[in-house]
C-alpha cells in the first residue's frame, strides 16, 4: 500500500484521532476548517493603562537567540536584522522564523540597548497580521514583551520609555492578547495550551488597566486547571527536559507576580485567590530532578 494513498492517510488519521479526547478532537476540527490564526481583529487595542507597581523586578522569561551588531542571532544560523530583511525572509526555516517572531532576544539585551525597543516598534509597523500573531508565538513573544515593558519602568529616567512608546507598545499588547483569547490553542493542548494561558494570566497579573483586571480574573484560574491536569501523574506528558524547564519557568513566572499583585494575595477578595496556593504547589512539583538541575536558578527563584 503506498504511503500517499487514500487508506493510508485514512489510517494515520484514525491513529493520530484515536488518541485525541473529545474537546481536543472538535477543537482540531475546528481549526482545520478556519486555518492558522493570523488575522487579528485589530493590531492595536485599548486596556492596558501601565505596569503594576508590585511588578517590578519580575525575572526575565527564557532568551531565545541574541542581539549581534549584524542582527538577531538565533539558531546558529547567520544574524538578520528584520528593519532592513523583514520578519518572513524567505529561505528561512519555519521553526527560524517562528523563533524570530518569540522575540527571546530581547531578554540577553542589555538595559542601555535601544535596539530591543526599536525592533519592537518596528515589528508593530510592519507585521499587523501574519505568521508572527499565531497563538504560541503570540504567547512567547508577549512574555517577552512583558519584562521589556518592566525593565523599562524600573529604570532611571535617562533610560526609560517614553510615554508615547509606552503606549504604544501597551496598545499593540492588548490587541494581541485580545487576539490570543479568542485562538487559544485547544486544538493541540499540551504545552501549547500551557504557554496561551501563561501569558494571559502573566500579563493580567503584571499590568493594570480594565483588560488586564480581566485577564486575571479568568485565565490565572484557568492556568491552575490546566497545570492540574498536565501534571495529574505527576509529570508533565511531554518528557523532554527542555519542555520541562519552560513549563516550569512559565508557571514559576505567574506565581512571582501572582504572590506579590495585592488583589490575588490571600486575604483578597477575588476568585482568584485560591489559585495561587495551589500554583505555589504546582511549580515546586513540575519539574523532573532532571529539569530542576538544567533549570537552576528558575524554579527556585520562582518560589522566592
Amino acid at each position: 500500500m503506498s504511503v500517499g494513498s487514500p487508506l493510508a492517510r485514512l489510517g494515520l488519521l484514525w491513529r493520530t484521532a484515536r488518541h485525541l479526547r473529545p474537546r481536543q478532537l472538535a477543537a482540531q476540527l475546528g481549526h482545520r476548517v478556519r486555518g492558522p490564526a493570523r488575522r487579528p481583529r485589530a493590531s492595536l487595542s485599548d486596556g492596558l493603562s501601565g505596569v503594576a507597581a508590585h511588578a517590578r523586578g519580575w525575572p526575565a522569561p527564557r532568551a531565545d537567540g541574541a542581539l549581534a551588531p549584524e542582527g538577531v542571532v538565533m539558531l546558529a544560523r547567520p544574524p538578520h536584522e528584520p528593519r532592513a530583511g523583514g520578519w518572513t525572509p524567505a529561505g528561512r526555516s519555519a521553526l527560524w522564523t517562528y523563533t524570530l517572531h518569540y522575540h527571546g532576544w530581547i531578554a540577553r539585551a542589555g538595559d542601555d540597548d535601544p535596539r530591543p525597543l526599536a525592533l519592537v516598534e518596528r515589528w508593530i509597523a510592519d507585521h499587523p497580521r501574519g505568521v508572527g500573531w499565531e497563538p504560541y508565538l503570540t504567547s512567547m513573544r508577549a512574555l517577552q514583551w512583558l519584562h521589556l515593558l518592566i525593565r523599562g519602568a524600573g529604570l532611571g529616567a535617562s533610560n526609560k520609555m517614553s510615554e508615547e512608546t509606552c503606549s504604544r507598545v501597551l496598545r499593540s499588547l492588548a490587541a494581541q492578547l485580545r487576539h490570543l483569547e479568542a485562538n487559544l490553542e485547544r486544538h493541540l493542548d499540551g504545552n501549547h495550551l500551557w504557554t496561551n494561558l501563561a501569558a494571559l494570566a502573566s500579563a493580567g497579573l503584571a499590568l493594570d488597566g480594565p483588560l488586564a483586571a480581566r485577564l486575571r480574573r479568568r485565565w490565572l484560574p484557568a492556568l491552575v486547571a490546566v497545570a492540574d491536569e498536565q501534571l495529574a501523574g505527576g509529570v508533565h506528558r511531554e518528557r523532554a527536559p527542555s519542555y520541562h524547564c519552560l513549563l516550569a519557568h512559565q508557571l514559576g513566572g505567574a506565581l512571582w507576580l501572582a504572590r506579590r499583585a495585592p488583589e490575588v494575595a490571600p486575604g483578597s477578595p477575588t476568585r482568584s485567590r485560591d489559585s495561587w496556593p495551589r500554583c505555589s504547589t504546582r511549580c515546586r512539583r513540575s519539574p523532573t530532578p532532571t529539569a530542576t538541575s538544567r533549570c537552576g536558578a528558575t524554579a527556585s527563584g520562582a518560589r522566592r
